[in-house]
């Protein structure tokens, strides 16, 4: 039985001069495959995940998505 591919993503926002998302897509067998793309809209986002996944991965490929979003501010308080 061959071992399932395995395919993690997380979304990070980052705020401060507008608000910016990023998604990093990693396919757990595939090391230097990583892939970061910032996006200003959710929606943008997801269609490029849902993309990426449909047309470079097998559909039968698993796909963890992180347990929580993250939300950071781009500039330290006072700055």
């Amino acid at each position: 039985m061959a071992d399932v591919q395995r395919i993690r993503i997380s979304l990070r926002y980052f705020r401060g001069l507008g608000s910016h998302i990023y998604v990093t897509l990693h396919p757990e067998y595939l090391e230097a495959e990583e892939r970061v793309m910032k996006f200003n809209r959710r929606e943008t986002a997801r269609r490029w995940i849902d993309h990426v996944l449909r047309t470079e991965f097998d559909p039968d490929a698993e796909v963890v998505w992180d347990s929580t979003e993250t939300y950071r501010w781009f500039y330290p308080e006072g700055d």
